[in-house]
């Protein structure tokens, strides 16, 4: 059973409410000190004790996201992780990134799986964290507004009240669309709420909300509203989500690095493989119950391949961090720009790999 654990956790202004939005994102010459070994895993005998890899879980019941749920549910990470003296504890702490932020801040998780807005606030507080992995390279969002709605599209939206919350990727996404449309931001009301969206968009105290496309579809689905924007058709648009720790975590511990980074490969690989005939099945995989099915069929359906699942941080990776940073830093949440060079770390992505037999 997931282990739960609650923090108290202080907000800290601009911080939070970067950190509380996100619900639910081969090496580039992008190097760290990490484990460059092209050796196997070293095969942990019975009588040696297992390790604990303390996984944070933006979840009630410990469940991770995305790709991570896969190698989760299937017992990747178990497996692999065994195989090199280790063995998972998933920990939950609600949803949101500053719980987790906290966590580790406070040494109660060794690992984060989470939105890289989250991580990168961290890292600019202080904590020397590193990213090894993704999770989901292309996390979707959208702008759902009321089914009477008249609005067709965010060109229509002068004039209109729109739930964005500040400082978060939802309103990175709005600034992505007020460039592209070429709108007047004095002329749009925007509503700064997170943990009331859902309320205030059903009283229509809001004529519109920019959130995660997951959120956009579940209002659809309870008739509350239709979606007319989405990052589809502009995957530099949409968000992403990595597997980081403290750097000296990974420097003392490479082989779980390794080991995690294995689980996620088999993961994509499996819903790679799963896909080309029954992607139902990866849907159910990733669900837990028919109704968030039904949604992440609808997220996850445009590319059966599960391609965006894959652990790689490739360059469209590295450059949507360098955009958020660059983000954080000119919304004054953050006070000097994260290049990616020293936020990721590939070589022990680049080691699993060199590691693996020939296809």
């Amino acid at each position: 059973m997931p282990m739960k654990r609650t923090i108290i956790w202080r907000r800290r202004l601009a911080l939070t409410a970067a950190a509380l939005l996100i619900l639910l994102i081969p090496g580039c010459g992008t190097h760290a000190a990490g484990d460059t070994s092209t050796e196997s895993p070293k095969v942990t005998s019975k009588s040696e004790a297992l390790k604990t890899v303390r996984i944070g879980a933006v979840d009630d019941n410990g469940v991770l996201n995305d790709n991570a749920r896969i190698a989760q549910a299937k017992g990747f990470f178990e497996e692999e992780l065994k195989i090199a003296g280790y063995k998972p504890e998933y920990i939950s702490f609600g949803w949101g990134g500053q719980p987790l932020n906290e966590a580790l801040t406070a040494g109660e998780i060794d690992v984060t799986m989470s939105d890289n807005m989250s991580q990168l606030i961290l890292r600019a507080s202080g904590v020397d964290l590193v990213a090894i992995a993704s999770i989901n390279s292309r996390i979707q969002n959208g702008v759902a507004v009321h089914a009477d709605s008249a609005i067709r599209s965010m060109a229509d939206m002068e004039g209109r009240r729109i739930i964005v919350p500040t400082g978060s990727t939802p309103e990175l996404y709005f600034n992505n669309l007020v460039r592209h449309y070429g709108l007047d931001t004095d002329k749009i009301e925007r509503i700064n709420t997170v943990s009331d969206i859902v309320s205030v968009f059903a009283a229509k105290e809001a004529d519109a909300v920019i959130y995660g496309l997951y959120t956009a579809y579940y209002m659809e689905e309870y008739g509350m509203g239709k979606t007319i924007e989405d990052t589809y058709d502009h995957p530099e648009w949409t968000s992403q989500s990595l597997v980081s720790g403290r750097r000296t975590y990974w420097l003392e511990n490479p082989e779980a690095a390794k080991a995690i980074i294995r689980a996620l490969d088999r993961a994509q690989k499996y819903a790679e493989e799963t896909g080309r005939t029954n992607p139902d099945e990866v849907y159910a995989v990733l669900s837990k119950d028919e109704l968030s099915q039904k949604i992440n069929k609808r997220i996850y359906g445009y590319d059966t391949t599960f391609s965006y699942f894959k652990p790689v941080i490739d360059e469209e990776g590295l450059r949507k961090v360098d955009e958020v940073s660059q983000y954080l830093l000119d919304a004054e949440i953050i006070s000097e720009k994260i290049a990616a060079a020293d936020f990721v770390d590939t070589s022990y992505y680049e080691a699993v790999m060199r590691a693996m037999p020939p296809q």
